[in-house]
């Protein structure tokens, strides 16, 4: 089984009330992310998959509309990553939003393996993976859209687990993590369109 279809099985065995405790939710999930956030770790007897912590970051001290958007160092096709992102908003209250999918030629994503799963409440309405249309064709994943409002917004990409190809030190740095208002330029791969916490969607 997969780190996503792990967390799935034991989200399904919380009751509803639980699902609705972020607490509850993370300390669920923790172990199969390999522990508390803040751990670099290699994960044992998995060859080839490598997990970092805190890789970005980005705040805002107002109100402030638009797409909240994680850009990955590399550009490289045949790897399958797993990020996890944490996210304080005043008004939702905090969540958490697992994002998984495969790298592809150019920037773009592959059609298979994409999901995300929303443990909490989360302004953002859709999650997408998508990548820099020009050169150099950047990897992105999109929490939106750009009319969503985040209040007070705390987001941090805490962890991410990269295997199967192209798996080097050179995903330890080089992340970074924005809000854009506009997406012009921006090619859309993959869209979940609707989240719905303590359940993974597919797109």
């Amino acid at each position: 089984m997969s780190v996503g279809s792990d967390i799935v099985a034991a989200l399904a065995g919380l009751s509803e009330a639980s699902k609705g405790n972020p607490t509850t939710v993370w300390d669920t999930i923790a172990p199969f992310l390999g522990g508390a956030p803040g751990n670099a770790i290699y994960i044992a007897g998995a060859a080839g998959l490598k997990q970092t912590s805190i890789l970005a970051g980005y705040q805002n001290a107002a109100s402030a509309a638009g797409t909240i958007r994680v850009a990955l160092p590399l550009v490289v096709t045949g790897t399958q990553i797993t990020v996890l992102i944490r996210i304080f908003d005043r008004t939702t209250g905090p969540h958490v939003i697992v994002v998984q999918g495969i790298t592809g030629a150019s920037g773009v994503w592959n059609a298979a393996g994409f999901a995300a799963t929303l443990l909490g409440k989360s302004p953002a309405t859709t999650v997408r993976l998508a990548h820099l249309t020009a050169s150099p064709y950047t990897n992105y994943i999109l929490l939106g859209p750009v009319s969503v409002t985040w209040n007070y917004p705390d987001v941090a990409v805490v962890d991410a687990i990269v295997g199967q190809a192209n798996v080097t030190s050179d995903w330890l740095t080089g992340w970074v993590c924005t809000r854009i208002t506009s997406e012009t330029g921006i090619t859309i791969d993959r869209t979940i369109s609707v989240l719905t916490a303590g359940y993974a969607f597919y797109g």
